[in-house]
């Protein structure tokens, strides 16, 4: 396993050797599923490649999202392993739990959200 740090956290991770996407985004119900966020390129470690995004929740009844790859035209089955998402385990959406302001990590070539923080 490999450590990444990032604002006082820190994600472990499997290596992954593969390509660097340059489209991956989150798509939910408070963007209308398109294009309009996209995950901020955090760098490489160890052949790990990861992802942000800082996102805000305000809204109670659209709190549903998942992270798409458009330059390969996947939708990521996302493993959710965090205090704030639930679902996500069987190709369904991940939502959040409450309200608030959150940073997602998210390490490319694996179907997991590494970290899910929440900032405010």
């Amino acid at each position: 396993l490999k450590e990444y740090q990032d604002g006082g956290y820190s994600v472990y991770a499997k290596e992954y050797k593969g390509s660097v996407s340059s489209g991956v985004y989150f798509k939910g119900d408070i963007n209308g599923w398109g294009e309009n966020d996209k995950l901020n390129y955090a760098g490489e470690y160890g052949g790990v490649y990861y992802y942000y995004i800082d996102i805000v929740i305000d809204d109670d009844t659209k709190k549903e999202f998942k992270i798409h790859d458009s330059e390969h035209s996947v939708w990521v089955d996302s493993h959710v392993a965090s205090d704030y998402l639930e679902g996500g385990n069987d190709g369904s959406n991940i939502k959040f739990k409450s309200t608030g302001t959150y940073r997602l990590m998210y390490q490319y070539g694996d179907p997991t959200i590494y970290s899910c923080q929440k900032l405010a």
